[in-house]
């Protein structure tokens, strides 16, 4: 009697494991973009971000693009940037954060808060500030 009901607790665990599993969201390299540098900029009232962004084909080659949005929120850029491009955009990958000096001087604890808060991002990413900030991954690349 103990081991039938031991038998049947054992079955529905692994069944209720195998069916969770066949849930999960699969995330193919030849369908994401990934992103692997971000520079933020202060542009006027708005904030401009540019991103550099590695595409993956079928046959394993990847192509690098830049791509550059203005908008008022960092999330909002991203959108913009997620649209431009064909394929979901991943930040798993992200590395490097730029911020120009202008957008530096006025804080960053917004912008790091919202970096931080992300739980598809990495947990080692380097931030830096740059003086320059003309297009500042454009020089970077």
């Amino acid at each position: 009697m103990f081991k039938k009901r031991k038998l049947k607790w054992f079955i529905f665990f692994i069944s209720i494991c195998l069916i969770l599993t066949a849930c999960t969201e699969t995330k193919l390299l030849e369908r994401i973009s990934i992103v692997t540098l971000i520079g933020y900029d202060k542009e006027e009232d708005l904030l401009s971000a540019t991103a550099v962004v590695r595409q993956i084909n079928p046959e394993f080659q990847s192509n690098i693009e830049i791509h550059s949005e203005t908008a008022a929120t960092s999330k909002e850029s991203k959108l913009k940037v997620d649209l431009e491009i064909a394929k979901k955009l991943g930040t798993g990958q992200l590395r490097v954060v730029l911020f120009g000096d202008d957008l530096a001087k006025e804080g960053l604890e917004e912008a790091v808060h919202t970096i931080a808060m992300n739980p598809e991002m990495a947990t080692s990413i380097y931030l830096s500030v740059v003086r320059e900030n003309k297009n500042i991954t454009r020089k970077q690349v």
